[in-house]
């Protein structure tokens, strides 16, 4: 009997990738195939389908693949959400949940395929990360795959694959908190990953952020800007060319070292404050986008903490002919892969835990598919019964004239039966009246409730406001909530409005007053963009629809240093 082999599709925002593992005996994952396929990142969903569909394509003939197959999504095709709840029976957890993801999803449900997974659980409370896709591009991916031929067996979200792969492996059993950034084309996962669970964090900036500004910076198209930085990157310029190109490229990689660091700082303060005090021991990092010079030291510099490549090959052997040194960039691409084999191969995946985003429908249709041969096979038999023998029994006159009163018992019996129902509708719906009437007392005392959590939620997340934004100095002088009927959705709203002082850092030449305006402006605007981040990243926020700043008139930034702000939140 051979060794059972398992394929798996990583789909990413700018490559897709197909590795075919196998478990050999020592207990080691074996890599026999792996195909890599890059391109520029599509700006629509159909354009992503169709090079999905080419990558596949690609795929099945550079490997042979075909039959059951695994498919990671990418995270930026999710809606992810990280929930706290109590910590209850696993019946009750599933409704609790989907109420509470009915109430941040930006889509109904029924819209969503969703699944959820709990990541910290101290005792009283659990920590829930939710993963959703949209339901039809969920079908249009498991159509793509079996009009290709493949059965696709799960749709896994990538961000939560890294944490399997490193709870997996021994070769980081020393390190009890480990920070994990896998660094994608459209963003950026970080993996806080400790003793009693993990944190997650995605950040909206990758590989494709650095695309566009070469592109910007160089007015070239997404697509030459893209060719230019994978050329670059990958050291095919020799000589004077590449100094030249170096010159080119480095004020956009400096813009793009400068927007990610500061993203990666802000990750490693919140986990600080949620953790209080305790740090990451080490950092490991993967991605393309590791690749650039220099870019190790940066991150180390930039977290003050050591930063290391994080290696999967002290747990993975090639298999057959396969050899690694053919595929340079696969130590920076087959983390999630790797992870979600591991489980797949321990068994995993079989457990209700596990997140699988593949549409139930198509759960059903796979089971039934199974079911086909056996099917036929009934049908074939019956088909083949010598019928003679059947006809025969059945056409006697005592046979016929037995059904018949047997069919008249079996009809009083059922009479009697609907009589019966008829009444238990009766007590039904009495009872439905009762609850009725019971629901109309309860109300007011559940508005209540929920009132006073709203209110305690709301002072929570302004303690949070005026304590997590960088250069304090921030104080409200008004707060209070609004309701807007928009469509038939009666909304509610948050007014707040303030001011925030502008702090210039001491220098010791006097500047001028031009100078002194310029430096007002340009330090009022970082404020602004941070308070605008802290707001939006607030639990109970949905959206901003509106958000005013005055340096003059209600504030006054040129004499006293200080900048009047409003906003209208959607909760």
């Amino acid at each position: 009997m051979g060794v059972k082999k398992s394929v798996i599709f990583n789909l990413g925002s700018g490559q897709t990738s197909a590795s075919c593992f196998s478990l050999e005996k020592d207990g080691k994952l074996a890599l026999h195939h792996f195909f890599q396929r890059t391109f520029p990142c599509p700006n629509s969903e159909d354009e992503w389908l169709q090079e999905v569909s080419i990558s596949v394509d690609e795929a099945i003939q550079a490997s042979e693949i075909k039959g059951e197959v695994r498919v990671i999504l990418p995270s930026s095709k999710l809606l992810a959400k990280t929930l706290r709840v109590p910590k209850v029976e696993a019946d009750k957890q599933e409704k609790i949940v989907a109420y509470e993801l009915s109430q941040k999803m930006p889509f109904p449900l029924d819209d969503l395929v969703w699944d959820y997974q709990v990541i910290d659980d101290d005792g009283i409370e659990q920590e829930i990360l939710a993963f959703a896709v949209k339901k039809t591009n969920a079908e249009k991916l498991v159509d793509l795959f079996l009009q290709n031929g493949l059965s696709p067996q799960g749709l896994y979200p990538s961000t939560i694959l890294d944490e399997w792969a490193l709870k997996n492996s021994e070769d980081y059993d020393q390190y009890s908190d480990i920070m994990y950034i896998n660094f994608g084309a459209r963003s950026t996962d970080v993996i806080f990953s400790g003793a009693t669970g993990f944190l997650v964090r995605n950040i909206g900036v990758g590989g494709n952020t650095l695309t566009q500004l070469i592109a910007d910076s160089l007015g070239l198209s997404v697509e030459k800007a893209e060719e230019l930085k994978l050329a670059y990157y990958q050291g095919r310029y020799q000589g004077e060319q590449n100094n030249s190109v170096a010159e080119k490229v480095a004020p956009a990689s400096t813009s793009f070292l400068g927007k990610m660091g500061q993203e990666l700082s802000r990750a490693v303060v919140n986990y600080k404050r949620l953790k209080k005090g305790k740090l990451p021991q080490v950092v490991l990092i993967t991605g393309q986008v590791t690749r650039m010079s220099g870019f190790t030291n940066f991150i180390s510099e930039c977290l003050q903490l050591p930063v290391s490549y994080y290696n999967p090959f002290t747990q993975l052997i090639p298999g057959g002919d396969f050899a690694f040194k053919d595929h340079p960039s696969i130590g920076s691409s087959v983390s999630e892969s790797f992870g979600l084999a591991q489980n797949l191969f321990a068994g995993n995946l079989s457990q209700e835990e596990c997140i699988n985003l593949l549409p139930k429908e198509s759960i059903r249709a796979f089971e039934v598919r199974k079911k086909l041969p056996f099917l036929f096979l009934s049908f074939l038999f019956l088909a083949i019964t010598p019928l003679p023998s059947l006809i025969n029994g059945f056409s006697k006159e005592e046979i016929v004239s037995q059904k018949i009163i047997d069919s008249k018992q079996d009809l009083k019996i059922k009479n009697n039966t609907i009589n019966d129902l008829e009444q238990k509708k009766a007590r039904i719906r009495a009872n439905q009246h009762f609850v009725r009437t019971a629901t109309t007392h309860t109300n007011p005392l559940l508005n209540l409730k929920s009132t006073i959590f709203l209110q305690l939620s709301l002072l929570d997340s302004m303690e949070q406001l005026t304590e997590s934004v960088e250069g304090g100095d921030l104080w409200l002088d008004e707060f209070n909530t609004f309701t807007k009927q928009t469509g038939s959705e009666n909304n509610l709203y948050l007014k707040i409005s303030g001011r925030y002082l502008v702090r210039l850092d001491d220098t010791e030449k006097p500047l001028k007053q031009e100078e002194l305006m310029n430096a007002l402006i340009d330090q009022n605007t970082l404020r602004q963009e941070e308070i605008i981040e802290t707001i939006k990243n607030l639990k109970i926020v949905r959206s901003i629809s509106k958000k005013t700043f005055s340096i003059e008139g209600k504030g006054d930034l040129f004499n006293r240093y200080f900048t009047h702000f409003e906003f209208d939140i959607l909760l």
